[in-house]
């Protein structure tokens, strides 16, 4: 059974570079993310989103059991996202053309609620 706390960050992040094949089940969702015919940006762009998204939702979830304030679902979600771009830049240090490219289209694919 599909989570709607870790789905509704997934969407909100990934929904432009999965497309139709956003699916709540995290199986499903491993195997469009591991295809081959995936654009080599949006494969990294995913995964690194994946990994951002599973670590936030850990400590989320870690920050609840040891009675810290629960932070809503937007503001997770904006957490991640700023983690992602943090990460992009560090990949990208010196490359200032590629960095940009791959910010932007980070930017296009996300539908964080403003």
């Amino acid at each position: 059974m599909a989570c709607p706390y870790s789905f509704t960050i997934w969407n909100w992040l990934c929904s432009g570079l999965l497309g139709r094949r956003i699916n709540p089940d995290w199986e499903i969702t491993l195997r469009s993310i591991t295809r081959q015919n995936i654009e080599r940006d949006d494969s990294l762009l995913l995964r690194l989103a994946l990994q951002a998204t599973i670590y936030g939702i850990w400590r989320e979830r870690n920050n609840k059991r040891h009675q810290q304030s629960p932070r809503s679902v937007l503001l997770l979600t904006r957490t991640i996202d700023k983690d992602m771009q943090n990460r992009l830049q560090a990949i990208y240090h010196g490359d200032e053309s590629r960095l940009t490219e791959v910010m932007q289209r980070w930017s296009r694919s996300t539908s964080i609620p403003s």
